[in-house]
């Protein structure tokens, strides 16, 4: 039955509602509507202003909220430095950093942890009680208020995958679910050598970048090739909650995708660098010797063969040396050093001397004697040759025959042949810190002490690399070819090669002809006679030179004060490479070719395969006309055989095309 108040007032009564409402009641009622309309009016309004006045304000807080920093998906690769065989010096793996939040773990579990990282990682005790020590003052900083307990504490870096796995799978088996979260493994970019020490001053090393998952050039060609090397991470944005646990792709974003560093590929040659490593270590051992030098170029093109620079660098432990002895080791010698270069320099003057005419290959030059005075200043020889002529004064290394070539020059003249060869101007090779050398500047030039000084290697300075460039230049036909390196970068398809270089021909090709003869005969007669290869012959040049004490004057401390240096090309007439050895500070002997011959000889006749029997078999042909056997071996049969052998073919030289 319906109840209306009409019918309550004609007396019609409605089952269980025995009064009317009072009115008082009807005040309540019309109250509690009033509340009731204003409450969603103003939830209404809100809603209103939060939708649709406020909209754009909030949508870009959430936006920030969810969207904040986006997610690394995966970032560039570092570039390969390869040789030219295909071997990698240098490559990028993956390594991790391994960090715990100690806050999560109670002080039993953390023990636990700890220890068992250390043992999967065979951290020595030294360095697990400093890790223990840090993760005391990670969990009680100090007192109450004075700083907050960390909740990053990393435990390793540069962990392989391998052992990052095993960590987390022992780990898994000492906590629960819930402390699992409190462990944490970040990949990182890492180099890697896989070489080691080889070639290691010209690879150099890597360091952080700007941040700490990043990689920079330190030195090397990691340092001078980091723009081409270097990849370029991607990324795309990601929605997540508050603590950026709930990570959401959305497919209207765009990915950026990584982009790899170019790899770079080097002319080095792995065999010929691994004897001229060997070689000159050895070399070192025996003479005792502060430093050395050996660089091998392919005549023909300029290509650098081998580059090795000593005491060794290793650029795995770039961080773990000291900072003395990390100078000591990171310095390229090759590029950064430069010396007074003493007698190797005399080649050069004669040169331009017998190319401008002023003098013949057979004109006697000099009557004889071991010293001499020009302008008032003595000048003296080791020996005396006799009366000598223009090409002996090479031969021999007479700094009184080069006197007088040098004072028939001029002081211009010497100035020309400086510049015709490029010294005292930097190659361009990619390596960082390549020195520039140094001479005597005209206006203090004087012919009393700097023409005749520099006429025998004094009163001026060069690096290796710019020597053996010029020397190649010598004996090339005159063809002066830019040191290269690095021979392309390549990336997929995208390759870019670096050219062969002639910046200039400092000769012409009748002198170039007539020095390499020259050059033959100091080591057929002259003063490296006692190095001469049975079945390949070769020229070269010696070099003895006092060292700078680095302030105004000459080291005084006997044997130990000298550069000794030889350098040479093979084989003759018809070059395939130039090399040069220097040996810094040598202590049992000091001249260029009794400390340096040695170790050219042994990489000649290693890069050419003349083996050690063979030469054995011809010192004893040489010396009593037979073998041990009885058995009369010649020396043109000798020469032929070796060459049957392909010691100077592609076979030894590992081409394909015959040359290196």
């Amino acid at each position: 039955m319906k109840w209306s108040m009409q019918s309550w007032r004609r007396g019609t009564r409605t089952p269980g509602l025995e009064t009317a409402p009072t009115a008082g009641q009807r005040c309540q009622l019309t109250l509690a509507a009033a509340a009731l309309t204003l409450l969603f009016g103003v939830l209404a309004y809100r809603l209103f202003t939060l939708q649709v006045l406020n909209h754009p304000y909030y949508r870009s807080r959430v936006e920030s909220m969810l969207n904040r920093g986006g997610l690394e998906l995966s970032w560039g690769r570092r570039g390969d430095v390869r040789l030219a065989c295909g071997t990698i010096v240098a490559r990028e793996t993956v390594r991790y950093i391994l960090a715990i939040d100690p806050t999560r773990l109670s002080p039993e579990k953390q023990a636990q942890v700890l220890e068992a990282v250390c043992r999967q990682l065979d951290i020595p005790e030294v360095e697990r009680r400093k890790k223990s020590q840090r993760l005391e003052l990670a969990v009680n900083p100090g007192e109450a208020g004075e700083r907050r307990p960390l909740r990053y504490l990393p435990l390793g870096r540069g962990i392989p995958e391998d052992q990052a796995m095993a960590v987390k799978q022992l780990l898994s088996k000492l906590l629960t679910k819930e402390e699992m979260g409190s462990f944490c493994l970040e990949p990182l970019h890492y180099r890697e050598y896989p070489r080691g020490p080889f070639l290691g001053t010209v690879v150099g090393a890597t360091q952080l970048g700007k941040t700490a998952r990043d990689l920079a050039g330190a030195a090397g060609l990691e340092l001078s090739l980091d723009a081409f090397l270097a990849g370029w991470d991607g990324h795309r944005k990601v929605i997540c909650d508050g603590l950026r646990t709930t990570r959401l792709f959305r497919n209207e974003n765009v990915d950026i995708p990584p982009v790899d560093g170019f790899d770079a590929i080097l002319t080095i040659d792995a065999r010929i660098q691994g004897i001229a490593e060997e070689e000159l270590q050895r070399g070192m051992d025996k003479e005792k010797a502060a430093g050395g030098m050996a660089v091998i170029m392919h005549s023909k093109t300029g290509n650098l063969l081998a580059m090795a620079s000593l005491p060794a660098f290793d650029p795995s432990h770039f961080h773990h040396y000291p900072k003395d002895e990390l100078d000591r080791r990171r310095r390229n010698r090759i590029i950064e050093s430069q010396y007074e270069p003493g007698s190797t320099i005399k080649p050069f003057i004669a040169a331009v001397a017998l190319e401008k005419g002023i003098f013949r290959p057979d004109q006697i030059i000099w009557a004889g004697g071991k010293e001499a005075v020009f302008l008032g200043r003595p000048v003296s020889d080791v020996s005396n040759h006799g009366p000598i002529t223009f090409e002996e004064a090479v031969i021999y290394s007479s700094n009184i025959g080069m006197t007088v070539v040098g004072l028939k020059l001029g002081g211009e003249g010497l100035i020309e042949t400086l510049e015709r060869f490029r010294f005292q101007k930097q190659t361009g090779m990619p390596l960082p810190g390549e020195a520039t050398g140094w001479r005597t500047p005209r206006k203090k030039w004087s012919e009393r002490y700097s023409t005749i000084s520099v006429s025998f290697g004094f009163e001026l300075s060069m690096t290796a690399i710019q020597l053996l460039s010029a020397y190649n230049s010598l004996v090339n036909g005159g063809h002066y070819y830019r040191p290269r390196l690095v021979e392309r970068l390549e990336r997929g398809h995208e390759v870019y090669r670096m050219p062969v270089e002639e910046l200039g021909q400092p000769i012409k090709p009748e002198t170039s002809q007539a020095m390499r003869d020259i050059l033959h005969q100091v080591i057929e007669r002259g003063t490296a006679k006692g190095w001469k290869i049975p079945g390949l012959p070769y020229g070269g040049k010696t070099g003895t030179a006092a060292l700078s004490n680095g302030k105004s004057g000459y080291h005084r401390d006997g044997r130990k004060a000298f550069l000794s240096s030889l350098v040479a090309f093979a084989p003759y007439p018809d070059p395939e490479i130039v090399l040069l050895v220097m040996l810094e500070k040598p202590q049992t002997q000091h001249f260029g070719s009794s400390v340096c011959g040695p170790i050219v000889t042994s990489i000649l006749r290693r890069i050419f395969r003349v083996p050690d029997e063979e030469t054995k078999i011809a010192a004893k042909v040489k010396k009593d006309g037979g073998n041990s056997s009885g058995v009369k071996v010649s020396w043109k049969e000798l020469a032929g055989r070796q060459k049957a052998a392909g010691s100077v073919n592609g076979a030894a030289t590992g081409s394909k095309n015959g040359r290196f």
